[in-house]
């Protein structure tokens, strides 16, 4: 039976016990090395959406101002008053979905700190796919629809100095 030390060193009654788990361990480093490695390819060619400036709270206010022909005041009065109660609800254990919005739940943490989960509504997600809809910046474009598998062919070929191997 091998047991962890204070140096983290692993001792045995017999040998090969040790020696199975300090290959064990090699084998865990370096699939660890190796999944890293692959992460760190495919992130650099994945296709992704480049962030414009994050809209704030005045500039959302006074679009739905000029949607809805709402009074600005009341739109932001609305906006703090479904934070309010949201927040209330989820303090009691409840879940609040809002149609069109999403559903936020209460969640908690290992060390009993609480905070807030959100699922969008699945409106989102058929919004935002409209084809030919999005006037944002997607950069790697010529990726989407790549395997993680071509994505890592592409960064080897590139990048013959640090291949990924599986």
């Amino acid at each position: 039976m091998c047991k962890v030390s204070q140096k983290g060193c692993l001792q045995a009654k017999a040998k090969s016990d040790c020696s199975l788990m300090d290959k064990k361990s090699n084998f865990n480093k370096e699939t660890l090395a190796k999944m890293a490695s692959r992460i760190k390819a495919i992130g650099a060619y994945r296709p992704r959406i480049e962030q414009g400036n994050t809209v704030q709270k005045p500039e959302l206010i006074r679009a739905l101002s000029r949607a809805t022909g709402l009074v600005e005041g009341s739109i932001d009065q609305v906006i703090k008053e479904l934070r309010d109660q949201i927040i209330e609800f989820n303090r009691a254990g409840r879940a609040v979905k809002v149609d069109g919005l999403g559903t936020y739940a209460p969640n908690i943490s290992l060390d009993g700190t609480l905070d807030l989960q959100y699922r969008a509504d699945t409106a989102f997600g058929n919004g935002l796919n409209v084809p030919g809809i999005f006037t944002g910046t997607i950069l790697n474009r010529e990726y989407i629809g790549s395997t993680g598998n071509e994505l890592i062919l592409q960064w080897n070929t590139d990048h013959p100095e640090d291949v990924v191997t599986e």
